[in-house]
């Protein structure tokens, strides 16, 4: 009994007959989908469009269309000169701006959801299965994946780099997968020389998280040549050649350069890591392991260790790809948190072969009534297969929240307000600086790095801020000064001045601002719990 159960939770054949759509039960995948998209549209949409560079994607889009062109400059803040400026998600700014501009922010919060969904519900559950042969235990390692990429789920072109990586993490994990069993595999190699490069051309003008991508695809190559160097896995496909890796890898290094700005774009993708903005926010910080995040991320690497002790099969299953995947992503996950769905992705096929493993150990038969567990985990797995996988709910829920959003202007589940916080943003402030604005012509606004993107947007043109968060355009050195500026016994209005600031506007407990109003050296012209805005005394 024992051994048919293990067969049934480690069964790789995929031949089993589809389920029938009308008499296929409700299985864990289906009520896993209706729980995580519940947590995604009623809890964590709260506070969705928060993020500091949103105001500046949708300006950076609509200064796209209209101008029929990307820029090449910083077109946005009051800067001396024009800086230059590689806009890296260009094309995903035109598709946000079009959204935006066609059903406003319930369309956006809608669609960036939908994408999220797919990528991980409908996309990695996918490849799990289809990898690993087991629809319960990939449910499982999907909600690890899931919860750890929710971290990062916001309103921003990133949710199109999960996407992309999870496509090309598909195609690369069957392909290594191939190379294992010795399955045919040259028709699969020919599909992903078509593919992958078109995948890349998109990932590349979109998010540039394409290196990521390439680090997958430069895996494989490596993952297979230490398979057969080792003698990790005793029988490997020869069909494979590692130079035909490596040249796929290739054309999807060119493909990358298919962009506007060609190698230059690639130039500034690598200047964003260890700018000086990375320390101001969150995302560049590395995983805090009391978080679910990080207490995930524990529990992955946890798992897959205790498999590999138990049964020392389960390395040769994961093989030498999966491996230095866990590796290599894990060190990223745990240096920047903004890495740390990247690893969930990878660690998802090694959790489902370590499940698998502890399934079968002789460790859990000495467990009382373990056979009794695992035959009812082997009938669910059975029921699991006869099931519709959750692919039926997850389209009429997806079907439902763009037709609400579309036809209502509201999102299914979803009670919350719409675009950037009124209790983050300044709205009050800056309608009094609009009000001014008609008369003064354009107001150029010293504001904090997080309020740069939202001034831009609310402005209109009509308001220019200092500073934003894109570090590598405005440099190390004009951060440094502008925060050393903006400090209580600091010449911060000589400073501001030579900038050509007219107002200032500050949080409510900034201690600068509290300073100021203690001296008088600059006329409040607006304030509430929130923020304070000054009129600078050269303009009074």
């Amino acid at each position: 009994m024992g051994e048919n159960i293990v067969i049934l939770l480690n069964n790789t054949d995929m031949t089993t007959q589809a389920p029938n759509k009308f008499l296929s039960p409700v299985g864990f995948q289906d009520i896993l989908v209706l729980l995580a998209l519940h947590s995604l549209v009623a809890v964590q949409l709260v506070g969705f469009a928060d993020d500091p560079g949103l105001g500046w994607h949708l300006a950076a889009g609509h200064w796209s269309i209209s101008h029929a062109s990307v820029p090449t400059s910083d077109p946005f803040l009051a800067l001396e000169t024009a800086r230059p400026w590689i806009s890296t998600q260009w094309l995903s700014d035109v598709l946000l701006w079009s959204l935006y501009n066609l059903g406003s922010w319930p369309l956006l919060y809608s669609f960036f959801t939908i994408v999220f969904a797919f990528t991980f519900l409908g996309l990695l559950y996918r490849t799990l299965t289809q990898v690993s042969g087991s629809y319960l235990l990939s449910s499982l390692a999907l909600i690890v994946a899931f919860k750890i990429a929710q971290v990062h789920f916001i309103l921003r072109p990133v949710v199109f780099g999960f996407f992309f990586f999870v496509l090309v993490f598909g195609y690369v994990a069957k392909m290594y997968r191939s190379t294992q069993s010795g399955e045919e595999t040259s028709a699969s190699l020919r599909r992903m020389f078509f593919l992958l490069p078109l995948l890349f051309v998109a990932w590349a003008n979109l998010h540039p998280t394409f290196p990521l991508g390439l680090l997958l695809v430069a895996l494989l190559p490596v993952g297979v040549w230490l398979d057969r160097f080792s003698g990790l896995r005793k029988s490997l496909s020869t069909e494979v050649s590692i130079r035909a890796l490596f040249l796929l890898l290739g054309v999807c290094v060119l493909a990358t350069l298919c962009n506007p700005y060609g190698y230059r774009l690639h130039e500034e993708v690598f200047l964003q890591f260890g700018n000086f903005a990375a320390t101001h926010f969150e995302e560049w910080a590395p995983v805090d392991f009391r978080r679910l995040e990080g207490q995930l991320f524990q529990f992955s690497i946890a798992m897959v260790l205790l498999g590999f002790f138990l049964e020392s099969s389960l390395r040769a299953r994961i093989g030498w790809f999966g491996i230095l995947s866990i590796l290599v992503f894990g060190h990223l996950g745990a240096s920047v948190l903004r890495c740390v769905p990247y690893f969930g992705i990878v660690v998802s096929l090694p959790l489902v072969y370590a499940f698998q493993t502890l399934g079968s150990s002789e460790l859990l038969a000495r467990i009382p009534r373990a056979e009794w567990y695992l035959e009812k985990l082997s009938l669910l797995e059975s029921r699991e297969k006869r099931s519709l996988h959750g692919y039926a709910v997850l389209s009429a829920v997806l079907l439902l929240l763009l037709v609400d959003c579309t036809a209502n202007r509201k999102l299914l589940l979803y009670e919350g307000p719409f675009g950037p916080s009124f209790d983050r943003f300044p709205y009050a402030a800056l309608d009094v600086v609009k009000e001014t604005s008609l008369s003064e012509g354009q107001i150029v606004i010293a504001a904090p790095l997080a309020w740069g993107g939202f001034i831009t947007l609310y402005g209109e043109g009509s308001m220019k801020a200092i500073i934003d968060d894109r570090g590598t355009m405005i440099g190390d050195d004009f951060y440094n000064a502008y925060y050393d500026a903006l400090k209580v016994g600091s010449d911060w209005m000589t400073y501001l001045s030579e900038r050509g600031a007219n107002r200032l506007l500050l949080p409510a407990n900034d201690p600068l601002a509290i300073f100021i109003k203690q001296t008088g050296e600059a006329l409040p012209l607006f304030e509430d719990s929130h923020s304070i805005l000054f009129e600078l005394p050269s303009q009074r």
